[in-house]
């Protein structure tokens, strides 16, 4: 979707969830002069975002360039705005760029790991107090709250939000068996989302939902790159999602 549309989307969004929620708008950083304006556009919002997520850049860069320019995307519109913006994580080469960014600076305030298990504790160690390092492979994400992030990102909760829910706030109280116990039923879904370069990340979820006979939910037609699943990948998720009406 282009700018006007992504306004248009937080601006309905955001009204209508007013206080009942945190909003966390995605901005791809390409180019960034177009990230600063549309942070501009949407804090004009009658209900802007409460944070923003840096999406990761496309292209080949050095990640030195990452803490300059970030620290000054973080200090404008912190400055002018009081925004607060949290790093995606997708290239391991950046661990010592981000560590820096978030030692640095105050606008920075979490990092949404995109990567793997194995950068879990470096970021950890690393951002310290600085910043909340929050998993963001799905809901799989025991294995990393053992280690000590915070919360995890879902692309499930479309359709299972209780399922989402259950393993967060088990996670929370650290009863990592329970957390472990939801993950293990929603499993199935999860590796049709994640399999093959996650190329069903998205699609499977919306298959899920046109599969699921609930009414209160639309999956909608697909998308240009994000088409509807082959009829045996639909026939894979109808079986993963059996049993999991309680979780919606």
């Amino acid at each position: 979707m282009g700018m006007d549309e992504q306004v248009k989307v937080v601006d309905v969004t955001t009204r209508a969830m007013d206080s009942d929620g945190v909003y966390m708008a995605g901005i791809v950083p390409n180019p960034l002069n177009d990230a600063r304006k549309l942070i501009g556009e949407l804090e004009s919002l009658q209900r802007p975002p409460d944070c923003y997520l840096i999406m990761p850049l496309s292209g080949v860069y050095d990640p030195t360039g990452i803490y300059k320019e970030y620290m000054a995307l973080g200090e404008e519109v912190g400055d002018r705005f009081g925004a607060r913006l949290i790093y995606y994580f997708k290239q391991s080469k950046e661990l010592d760029a981000v560590v820096k960014l978030f030692r640095d600076s105050d606008e920075w305030i979490g990092v949404k790991v995109g990567t793997g298990i194995e950068d879990v504790e470096p970021l950890l160690r690393g951002v310290d107090d600085n910043g909340l390092v929050i998993w963001g492979i799905g809901d799989r994400s025991t294995a990393s709250a053992r280690l000590g992030s915070k919360g995890h990102t879902s692309g499930i909760a479309v359709a299972y939000a209780k399922a989402s829910d259950a393993i967060n706030n088990a996670q929370r109280v650290g009863d990592f068996a329970e957390a472990a116990r939801v993950e293990k039923a929603i499993s199935g879904l999860e590796d049709i989302r994640f399999r093959n370069n996650r190329v069903h990340n998205y699609s499977a979820v919306v298959e899920a939902m046109h599969l699921s006979g609930f009414n209160d939910i639309d999956g909608g037609e697909g998308a240009p790159f994000n088409p509807r699943v082959p009829a045996e990948v639909a026939a894979e998720v109808a079986k993963a999602i059996e049993g999991l009406a309680e979780y919606h």
